[in-house]
């Protein structure tokens, strides 16, 4: 279960010093202190990482074969053509909280390591991470083509997908910037509470307490980890490159231009799909029966 073995090695001396004047740092100016089986510089094996990518993903397929064979049964309310968005909302009760689990970790022990670590360094959080998100995507986007999903905007969602597998998968193949990429990722924690709501309207459940409860856990993860967090995402890049001219002469064309605009796009598709959130928010506390079923089918947006 650890990443795969890399092949090359900063110098931790070089760490330290950039450790001590990096404003993530902990206060008293030093690194974390991480064994090396938790913090690794270097460009992996990329056989190893093809095949952990391969395992995974079928592992993934499998599951959720199952889960869809047996959609009828669990949720008969459910029109035919957006089962496979309903498998998908069940695997992800399972799926959400790891992958965010992951995620943040991560760019929390890479973050507070320094700007060398943020820049060079992997870990097994960041790692498997990457690895989940781009197994789980393949896997979904494929699924969904294949069964003839029908849920709107589908389209929109699996151009964004296809754009985050091709920058995760730069990350993870040349073992950088990882904690940025788990940045990226901890947005995912907003969608665990989104996907409880679409449970409930797949269930045909109606609007109650726990209902409201969970709207506001949509509604306040959803600020904290995307309209903030991408912002911080983008602040800490861009200082990053300011201050430490060797992140500057590490990085390619593509992550240099690539990696912000994807942030960039994610975060204003963010800002629209938070309008009917928070509308709906507004609404279910404005109700005084507090009591509706939820209906048409995948009219939410999700990444």
């Amino acid at each position: 279960n650890r990443p795969p073995t890399h092949v090359a090695s900063t110098d931790r001396s070089m760490l330290s010093k950039v450790v001590s004047k990096d404003p993530m740092t902990r206060s008293n100016g030093k690194a974390p202190q991480l064994a090396p089986s938790e913090m690794v510089d270097g460009v992996p094996d990329p056989w190893e990482v093809t095949w952990h990518l391969a395992l995974t993903t079928l592992g993934m397929t499998v599951v959720y074969v199952w889960i869809y064979r047996r959609t009828p049964l669990l949720g008969n309310t459910v029109p035919k053509e957006y089962r496979a968005s309903f498998a998908d909302n069940l695997f992800n009760i399972v799926y959400l909280p790891i992958l965010s689990l992951y995620a943040i970790r991560a760019s929390y022990t890479l973050g507070i390591a320094g700007a060398e670590a943020r820049w060079r360094s992997t870990n097994f959080d960041s790692y498997w991470f990457l690895v989940l998100y781009i197994s789980k995507n393949i896997m979904r986007t494929v699924s969904s083509i294949m069964l003839g999903d029908k849920k709107k905007g589908i389209w929109l969602i699996h151009l964004h997908h296809v754009v985050s597998i091709m920058c995760y998968s730069v990350g993870l193949f040349l073992g950088r910037l990882h904690f940025f990429g788990s940045l990226d990722g901890v947005c995912e924690f907003s969608i665990v509470f989104l996907n409880m709501k679409l449970l409930s309207r797949d269930f045909g459940l109606p609007r109650g307490t726990l209902y409201g409860l969970n709207m506001v856990l949509v509604t306040l993860t959803w600020i904290l980890t995307r309209l903030l967090a991408f912002p911080l995402w983008l602040f800490v890049f861009y200082s990053d490159l300011y201050n430490y001219p060797f992140a500057l002469e590490m990085v390619n064309s593509f992550e240099l231009w690539v990696y912000p605009t994807t942030t960039i796009i994610i975060w204003c598709m963010s800002i629209l799909w938070f309008i009917p959130i928070w509308n709906e928010m507004l609404e279910i506390f404005n109700d005084s029966s507090g009591v509706h079923k939820i209906k048409n089918h995948g009219r939410e947006k999700t990444s």
